[in-house]
């Protein structure tokens, strides 16, 4: 049963345990749209079309939901009164669960009116593609490290590294692919994208690019691109986590952190520490869904800080804004962090990157410049 706790400052909230929100999640929303709006559905193929609203759709496991006039999805009924009545995680939780009460008969009655569950679809039955890795190129793989290292500016000692690691690696396209693992070391992840720099940056008639980043069919997202923290060497970070849209921006999240070690370890006159990279967890979302994180999260139960290092753009900010609000509700100490300059931390080093180049350069013709006036005096 829920239950009422009270925060250091006073401000009561409604604790859920973890098996009703796992109820909540599972229950059916054909039965769920059924009894809060009065609406009905019908078999279409793979899904259930609501009679009412035609372009809203449920598919065959009764949980998720696209309303394509709307532009909304979720995987479930919380996502449902997130999205559309506007309710935080709590209040739906409240909504669908009930809220504590001082009377075990007045529980019982708010109980009494509980949705279906779900029908639980076995792993046999599911319409699941086969995962299988992209053929690796043979050879050298020059494109990838061209790529990351010049094209997209991150440290190429961060890059073989995770070649070497097989985190990273060059297909036989030629493109550079993300691997995800599972707990037993086993590839359920991958996502790839094109080292062509002027076919990646190809746009349409609206401006809108032509070629994306994509998952590899078959990818299990709950195992999404991630680092974990060197907890043996870096302590302190191995309870935070940091999340990032894409795996480019994770990478050079870690390149900015090398970044600075060096240029600290240089100030101080001493050698900079090279693994400083895996100081936290980092992960990449593969877009702006939580369920990865979700996963990460249930897998990782010594995370308690969570930093979202999402797109400066309004979708990764209303992403950002979301996902922080439902997981400091859990219980996580959440916080939100922004590239200094750019929409997202990849465009940030680049930057960094240029005007340290540049400021090199005006060094060195300094140099030159000072150097022949001093010879053209001393010929004089």
């Amino acid at each position: 049963m829920p239950v009422y706790r009270t925060k250091k400052n006073g401000e009561t909230y409604i604790k859920f345990l973890d098996d009703e929100i796992r109820d909540a999640k599972s229950i059916d929303m054909t039965d769920f749209l059924s009894r809060e709006y009065g609406w009905s559905f019908r078999a279409v193929g793979n899904y259930y079309q609501c009679r009412e609203h035609d372009s809203l759709m449920i598919k065959k496991d009764r949980r998720c939901w696209y309303w394509n006039s709307r532009d909304l999805q979720g995987r479930n009924a919380i996502d449902w009164l997130n999205s559309v009545e506007m309710m935080d995680f709590s209040a739906a939780l409240e909504k669908i669960i009930g809220s504590p009460s001082s009377s075990a008969k007045a529980q019982s009655i708010q109980s009494a009116n509980t949705y279906s569950k779900a029908p639980e679809i076995k792993p046999e039955a599911e319409e699941k593609k086969k995962f299988v890795l992209p053929p690796e190129t043979t050879g050298v793989r020059s494109r990838t490290f061209a790529y990351l290292g010049k094209t997209r500016c991150l440290d190429t000692s961060i890059v073989a590294e995770l070649v070497k690691e097989k985190m990273i690696y060059e297909d036989k396209l030629h493109n550079v692919v993300f691997v995800g693992y599972d707990e037993s070391g086993k590839a359920r992840f991958a996502e790839n994208k094109m080292t062509n720099s002027f076919l990646a940056a190809a746009t349409d008639e609206n401006g809108k690019k032509l070629f994306h980043p994509k998952n590899i069919s078959g990818s299990d997202k709950r195992y999404s691109f991630n680092i974990p923290a060197d907890k043996e060497h870096f302590p302190a970070g191995a309870n935070v986590l940091y999340v990032f849209e894409a795996p480019i921006d994770l990478l050079s999240h870690c390149t900015m952190t090398l970044m600075s070690e060096r240029k600290r370890a240089a100030m101080e006159n001493r050698l900079p520490n090279e693994n400083v990279w895996r100081n936290v967890n980092r992960l990449s979302l593969s877009g702006k869904s939580d369920v990865a994180l979700e996963a990460y999260l249930e897998r990782n139960p010594d995370i308690t800080n969570i930093v979202f290092a999402l797109d400066n753009d309004t979708p990764g900010l209303e992403a950002a804004k979301k996902m922080m609000k439902n997981y400091t509700e859990k219980g996580y100490v959440c916080k939100r962090v922004l590239p200094k300059t750019g929409k997202d931390f990849n465009e940030c080093l680049q930057l960094l990157t240029a005007e340290k180049s540049a400021y090199r350069q005006i060094t060195i013709t300094q140099r030159t410049e000072n150097k022949q006036h001093t010879n053209s005096i001393g010929r004089h």
